[in-house]
């Protein structure tokens, strides 16, 4: 199968087929960056969902994961600190970004 490429040369398209070397050339520059993505981003990401459902103690090395199931949410939901926390972050996001930025507009338009 045969994949094209169009570039516009002297204001008038061209279609150009790219061969075999050309397609696996942009494999290759693409594959360090998307082994970064993968190592540092993909799979640390489901270990941390792995761990919203598991009770771990990091020290004992990763053959002592348990699976709680929603345990651990539910633990959560019954914490005082989690609850006090969530109504910091509710309180700061609904008056205080609003707020920060109806001060900036202000001060802008003053400026202008």
């Amino acid at each position: 199968m045969l994949r094209f490429h169009v570039i516009m040369h002297r204001e008038r398209w061209e279609v150009i087929a790219l061969n075999k070397r050309e397609k696996w050339l942009g494999y290759v520059f693409i594959a360090p960056n998307l082994i970064g993505i993968i190592v540092f981003m993909v799979i640390p990401c489901l270990f941390a969902i792995l761990l919203c459902f598991a009770e771990w103690n990091h020290m004992a090395g990763l053959s002592e994961i348990k699976f709680v199931g929603l345990d651990n949410f539910m633990r959560m939901w019954k914490d005082e600190t989690f609850i006090k926390s969530l109504k910091n972050n509710l309180m700061y996001t609904t008056l205080g970004v609003p707020l920060a930025v109806a001060i900036s507009l202000i001060v802008s338009v003053i400026l202008n």
